[in-house]
């Protein structure tokens, strides 16, 4: 089963929608008897009733697919006031054509968080989805160890019914402060958009928004705030504690500010420390690499140039020869086997014929030459 919730950030909560596994139902006429399409627009399983305040749906995947998403917008968002901006992730049926006319149709504008910041950015990821899947894993394992075993000695799983009930309850178990303070962490909202009674009984200013988001929000313009709440001397610690929800005038908050900044200047000056030597590393490596490739072919036309009169002098490497046996002696893992290297090279473009022999000893004298000292 697939559930989906839904808010507001004022807090109202909207009905849930709850999608199971199923055939579809036709798109003219009742649904055959039997079928979980008739028993949930019934809305009654052996007896027993849905909760009322749910929505319910089934596809054969128990996806939420464009249709659900429809039920949505029409349905289970109903009640909210108009315009609204609503915000989804990036899943491919959310950015459909007949989703955006949907939206327009009633006065809605669909958003798109980008795929990774899901978890940061939605308000449900922050605390509601655990609190429901909390509620419902407790309810199933208490079931199970007071239900009677099936016929394989299994214990006997929820039905839907009580599975449905089970979502609704742990729906009802997020409140409307746990949806203001999520709202707060991820983004979307901040403390100074709810009433001082709220800010206060809530504690939303002391709720910090997710250092990601605060990165992504932190140069956007804030609105100006008496001085009695910040010090407008130190404009700089203000902003950063407007992200952080942090108040520079008392001295506990001032003193993280403080340290915060501090933290971030030191981590810039360590990256670029850290950048300063890899560039110097990378350079010293490069070097290293080109002595030891020009030792190697060194050492080769040493090698051939020792050769008895009698024998054939030995035709030199060709230069693309060359490339591929550098390319390969360099490498720390993945390197070619000497047979597939001579197969490779053997005669390419016309250059001489390479044996696993010959590439055998041309590694050889590269090796030696690596560790002769400099």
């Amino acid at each position: 089963m697939t559930t989906q919730f839904c808010a507001a950030l004022d807090g109202t909560k909207c009905p849930p929608l709850l999608i199971f596994k199923g055939a579809l139902a036709p798109e003219s006429g009742m649904p055959r008897n039997g079928t979980i399409a008739k028993e949930l627009i019934d809305r009654e399983q052996h007896g027993a009733k849905y909760p009322a305040e749910a929505i319910l749906s089934c596809n054969p995947k128990a996806y939420a697919y464009e249709a659900e998403l429809v039920r949505t917008l029409t349905e289970q968002m109903k009640a909210l006031p108009r315009p609204l901006i609503v915000n989804c992730d990036d899943y491919k049926c959310h950015k459909s054509e007949r989703l955006k006319q949907v939206a327009e149709e009633n006065n809605m504008t669909m958003y798109n968080t980008k795929g990774g910041l899901t978890p940061k950015f939605q308000l449900m990821d922050i605390a509601a989805n655990a609190i429901v899947h909390q509620h419902v894993e407790n309810e199933n394992m208490g079931r199970m160890l007071k239900s009677p075993l099936d016929a394989r000695g299994y214990p006997i799983c929820m039905t839907r019914v009580e599975l449905a009930r089970s979502v609704c309850e742990g729906w009802a178990k997020v409140t409307r402060e746990v949806l203001l303070r999520s709202a707060i962490k991820c983004g979307i909202a901040r403390w100074f958009d709810y009433s001082p009674d709220e800010q206060e009984r809530m504690g939303l200013r002391k709720v910090k928004i997710d250092p990601i988001i605060a990165d992504l929000v932190s140069n956007e313009e804030l609105p100006i705030f008496d001085t009695t709440v910040l010090d407008p001397l130190n404009l700089e610690l203000c902003d950063l504690g407007d992200i952080l929800g942090l108040d520079p005038e008392i001295e506990e908050d001032r003193e993280e500010l403080e340290n915060i900044r501090f933290a971030q200047e030191s981590l810039v000056a360590s990256r670029e420390a850290a950048d300063q030597d890899l560039n110097a590393e990378e350079l010293d490596i490069d070097r290293g690499m080109e002595s030891v490739v020009h030792a190697a072919a060194e050492e080769e036309r040493a090698e051939e140039e020792e050769v008895a009169p009698k024998r054939k002098k030995r035709e030199q490497y060709s230069v693309q020869q060359l490339e591929v046996l550098n390319r390969e002696f360099l490498k720390d893992a993945g390197r070619m086997k000497n047979e597939e290297i001579a197969k490779e090279i053997s005669g390419l473009d016309g250059a001489r014929t390479v044996t696993t022999a010959d590439v055998r000893g041309w590694m050889s004298n590269a090796r030696r030459a690596r560790r002769a000292p400099a």
